[in-house]
C-alpha cells in the first residue's frame, strides 16, 4: 500500500488514477440543440439519486461543448451502454464524426434522441444545474424508461471491461475438454431433455469439438430439437468429480419453441417450471444444483456466475438481463471534451 497522498500536490492526473479505481458503467447522455439537432457525449459519471421522486443525476465539464446544450434542455437522456457498444462509446467520447450515424433512434414525443440496443435508455426532465467546480451535475426526473436485456459495457483503470470475454478466453484451450450447456427458459419454463435409453432428465448439453465455441454449438444442439434460443450470460463454470471436462453453462431465452414433445430418435423435451422441482429429475449434481439456483435468481432478478473453488464454489453477482455480446476491438477510451470521465 502506498503511502497517504495529499490532492492539494499530487494534481489533476493523480485524481483521475485515484477515481479510475472505482468500477463504472458507460452511458451516452443525448438531448436536442436549439436547432433540433441530436447532440450526445459519452460519460461514466451517472447515478441514481431518488427513487421517490424518480431522480437521476449526470455530470459534464463546464468546457464541454454539450455543457450549454445538456444544461439548457427541457429533458435529455441516458443511454446504459451494453457490451457490444463499445463503438458507440468511442464514437460520442470523440471530438470528430457523426456520432449519431447508423444508429437506431427512438425518442417519446418531444423527448430526447433514445439510443436502441442499450441495457437501458431513461427519459429525463431536467430539474436543476448546480455548478460545482469544473463541472456541472445536472439533475433529472425520470419521466420514462426501456430496458433491454443485453450485458453491460463496464470501464475501469482507463479500460473497458467486457463481461464475456471470460468465457471466451476458457474456450480457446482445446474444445475437446469442454462440454457447453444452455438453461433456456420460455417465461417461467425451463427446457430439459431426456435421451433415448437414459431414465434421468439433463440440460442441453453438447461437447465442444477443437476450435468449436459455444456460439455455434449451441444453436446447432437446439436446432437438432427444433428450437431456437438467444444466449445471455455465462451461469456457472464447474468440473464434475471424476469428469475431465469442464462444464460451462448459458443462460437463454427461446425465440422457438418446440414443435413437439418427442424427437423421431425417442428424445424427449419438457418445459418445466419452479413447481415441478425439475432439479430432481435431473441425473447430474452439478446440473440440479444449478438449476436451482437459477430458479432462485431469476426470482430475485439477480443472476450470478458461479465457478468451482477449493471450499465449495463462489458466485459472483451481476445485475440486469443480459444476452449475447458481440466482440469488439476496444477503441478510444471515454474522454473527449464532451466527457466527464472519473476513470
Amino acid at each position: 500500500m502506498t503511502g497517504w497522498v495529499s490532492a492539494a500536490e499530487v494534481g489533476p492526473r493523480g485524481l483521475r488514477d485515484l477515481f479510475g479505481a472505482f468500477l463504472t458503467g458507460v452511458t451516452v447522455v443525448t438531448a436536442l440543440a436549439d436547432d433540433g439537432s441530436p447532440a450526445g457525449f459519452t460519460a461514466n459519471s451517472f447515478t441514481s439519486v431518488s427513487l421517490d421522486p424518480p431522480l437521476v443525476l449526470v455530470c459534464v465539464a463546464n468546457g464541454a461543448r454539450s455543457c450549454r446544450i445538456l444544461t439548457a434542455a427541457e429533458r435529455f437522456g441516458v443511454n446504459i451502454l451494453s457490451d457490444a457498444q463499445q463503438d458507440v462509446s468511442a464514437a460520442f467520447a470523440s471530438r470528430t464524426g457523426t456520432r449519431f450515424e447508423g444508429l437506431e433512434i427512438l425518442s417519446e414525443p418531444g423527448g430526447p434522441p433514445l439510443i436502441v440496443g442499450s441495457v437501458g435508455s431513461i427519459d429525463c426532465r431536467r430539474e436543476q444545474v448546480v455548478q460545482a467546480g469544473d463541472h456541472a451535475i445536472v439533475i433529472g426526473r425520470v419521466l420514462g424508461f426501456r430496458r433491454e436485456p443485453h450485458p453491460p459495457l463496464g470501464y475501469y483503470a482507463g479500460g473497458y471491461v467486457s463481461f464475456g470475454r471470460g468465457a471466451d478466453l476458457l474456450e480457446r484451450r482445446d474444445g475437446t475438454g469442454i462440454v457447453v450447456g444452455g438453461l433456456i427458459s420460455l417465461e417461467e419454463n425451463v427446457l430439459i431433455l431426456r435421451r433415448p435409453g437414459r431414465s434421468g432428465w439433463e440440460i442441453p448439453t453438447v461437447a465442444l469439438r477443437s476450435g468449436e465455441c459455444h456460439r455455434t454449438a449451441l444453436p446447432v444442439l437446439l436446432g437438432q430439437f427444433g428450437v431456437r434460443a438467444e444466449f445471455f450470460f455465462l451461469f456457472s463454470v464447474f468440473q464434475p468429480p471424476g469428469d475431465a471436462r469442464l462444464r460451462m453453462f448459458f443462460r437463454g431465452v427461446m425465440t422457438e419453441p418446440p414443435a413437439r414433445s418427442e424427437l423421431p430418435d425417442g428424445t424427449r423435451l419438457a418445459l418445466v417450471s419452479e413447481a415441478d422441482a425439475p432439479w430432481s429429475l435431473l441425473h447430474g449434481p452439478g446440473e440440479c444444483v444449478g438449476l436451482r439456483r437459477f430458479f432462485r435468481e431469476r426470482q430475485d432478478a439477480r443472476f450470478g456466475i458461479y465457478w468451482d473453488t477449493e471450499c465449495g464454489g463462489q458466485v459472483a453477482s451481476i445485475e440486469g438481463e443480459p444476452q449475447p455480446w458481440r466482440r469488439n476491438e476496444v477503441g478510444p477510451v471515454p474522454g473527449g471534451d464532451d466527457t466527464h470521465r472519473s476513470a
